[in-house]
């Protein structure tokens, strides 16, 4: 294992240790002439922003001399509910946007400048889970499109919206739950 390998495996750990979230730094051949594949890659999900990221690795880079940190190329993954959840705070900071919530773009933007959206306050995380429920647990295009079409009425509309729908999932959360207690096993012989 070579200098930089080492480092960049204590690099990753740290880095995962100082955000709480798990960062692997990988090594995906030569660099492309064009800069955009190859080299090294910073990869983690939610947290922080890439902005955030690379700050915290330049504050770093002095015990780090094997890594050459111009030449690492960053890739923030997503999940669905953590890029509601920066959507759906990022909206009210942006309302010129709210006619225009049609497409993933949005929710991209949102997340990409979102630190840590899968942290933010219990209100905003409920009313993500709600969104969410109406695409089966994922953030398609028609679940942005029919929040759009909220949006168009005001803020304040879409809030009471998802809150109603929070309200109904909390009234729902056990239908679907089997009480494992009361059921009777027998032994066959």
């Amino acid at each position: 294992m070579t200098a930089r390998s080492r480092q960049t495996f204590k690099l990753a750990y740290a880095l995962g240790q100082h955000f709480g979230v798990r960062v692997d730094i990988t090594y995906d051949g030569p660099r492309s002439r064009d800069g955009r594949s190859g080299g090294w890659i910073v990869q983690w999900v939610d947290g922080p922003a890439v902005d955030t990221m690379r700050a915290e690795i330049q504050h770093r880079a002095a015990a780090y001399p094997a890594i050459d940190l111009a030449q690492l190329r960053y890739s923030r993954g997503y999940s669905d509910h953590a890029e509601a959840a920066a959507l759906l705070a990022w909206l009210p900071q942006h309302p010129d946007y709210l006619p225009h919530v049609d497409s993933t773009f949005l929710a991209s933007r949102a997340h990409a400048a979102t630190d840590f959206p899968e942290r933010l306050d219990e209100t905003v995380q409920r009313r993500a889970r709600a969104l969410l429920n109406l695409g089966h647990g994922n953030l398609s295009l028609a679940v942005i499109q029919e929040l759009g079409q909220h949006c168009w009425r005001g803020w304040d509309h879409v809030t009471t919206w998802l809150d109603e729908l929070a309200a109904v999932a909390d009234e729902n959360a056990g239908d679907n739950v089997i009480d494992l207690t009361s059921r009777r096993r027998s032994r066959s012989h």
